[in-house]
């Protein structure tokens, strides 16, 4: 018997990690639905690594996403490739019109999403939900269950070769792409001084190792947090994407603010995560709770908040909403749940 041809499926998410980690709620609906699948998924370069055990999905990589189509050779093949072997379904998941020229310009059977149809992000659901409601305009059917953002990642065994995560441990992620701004573009950043209070905290009053990760231009600037102390690692720029998801995955918690590793440790199915919140609004960018795990947020629940994104936070002088959140308030939360 021959083989049924592949149903080629292109989507089009080329955010941060976190953007991209929480639009993969579509892959397991699209696998249920359309079977023998070969999907291809626009991707910022950096990010790519995140789909490593994805066996299905090859990436297509940008470095830049900003270059003007008829410059950007990579975007260009793409077009010319979809003339030799059209795409069956195009879901074109952002939220902008970075790429709607690109989507006209595609052959493909059915495009769903910008420019055809235009679904805001108001942020009055969360984020991962938005993008279910691009999918779900292609009408198929599946198991709303399913329905979750889901990455795998690095086999434990594995993993364990290249870090000793043999004893239990936590995940602590102080650091978003906006540490070192002090105006209100670093605003979700929780105080590094309370990040130290709690990983004294955690050594203390448990026996737990603490991971400390982010990208590697973050090291330096985190890693007095360590403090020399052999159960407190420094992992930032030192692993795979791949690797930190199973680093996130087979902790016994992760700890961190509005960024992406909340997100990945969702996707990926860490056991207990807690978010800090401050700015941003939690309905819409919580780390979205499956039955596997447990997602706690840590928040002030200001008046002000959340302010992120409009004049409010530009015009905040002093961020109260991260800033009076204790470190006490966070250890109690991981010790009870």
């Amino acid at each position: 018997m021959m083989n049924k041809k592949k149903q080629r499926v292109l989507i089009i998410r080329c955010g941060r990690l976190g953007d991209t980690v929480q639009s993969s709620i579509v892959l397991n609906p699209l696998r249920h639905s359309l079977k023998n699948l070969e999907i291809h998924w626009l991707i910022k370069t950096e990010v790519a690594g995140i789909f490593k055990f994805e066996k299905d999905i090859t990436p297509i990589t940008l470095k830049r996403t900003n270059i003007p189509l008829l410059l950007d050779i990579k975007k260009l093949k793409i077009v010319f490739d979809s003339y030799r072997n059209p795409y069956d379904l195009i879901f074109n998941l952002e939220v902008s019109n970075k790429f709607d020229y690109l989507v006209k310009l595609i052959n493909a059977k059915k495009k769903l999403g910008r420019p055809y149809d235009d679904i805001p992000d108001n942020r009055t659901i969360q984020r991962a939900l938005h993008q279910k409601k691009i999918f779900d305009l292609c009408q198929l059917s599946y198991p709303d269950s399913i329905a979750c953002p889901t990455i795998k990642c690095i086999p434990k065994n594995i993993l364990n070769k290249r870090i000793n995560i043999n004893d239990p441990y936590v995940v602590l992620s102080p650091t978003t792409s906006k540490l070192i701004k002090k105006n209100h573009r670093g605003y979700r950043n929780w105080l590094l001084s309370e990040w130290e209070k709690l990983i004294t905290m955690l050594l203390k009053q448990t026996k737990y190792t603490v991971f400390i990760t982010g990208e590697g231009s973050d090291y330096s600037k985190v890693d007095y947090l360590c403090g020399n102390n052999q159960r407190v690692i420094n992992q930032c720029g030192k692993i795979n994407l791949s690797e930190f998801a199973g680093l996130l995955k087979y902790s016994v918690c992760v700890i961190g603010v509005d960024s992406a590793s909340v997100h990945v440790a969702s996707a990926v199915g860490a056991e207990k995560i807690i978010g800090i919140y401050g700015p941003t609004s939690i309905k819409s960018s919580k780390p979205f709770g499956k039955k596997i795990n447990k997602v706690k947020i840590v928040t002030k629940n200001l008046s002000c908040s959340p302010c992120y994104g409009t004049n409010v936070i530009e015009e905040c002088k002093d961020n109260v909403c991260m800033k009076n959140i204790k470190a006490e308030e966070v250890f109690n939360t991981l010790m009870m749940s």
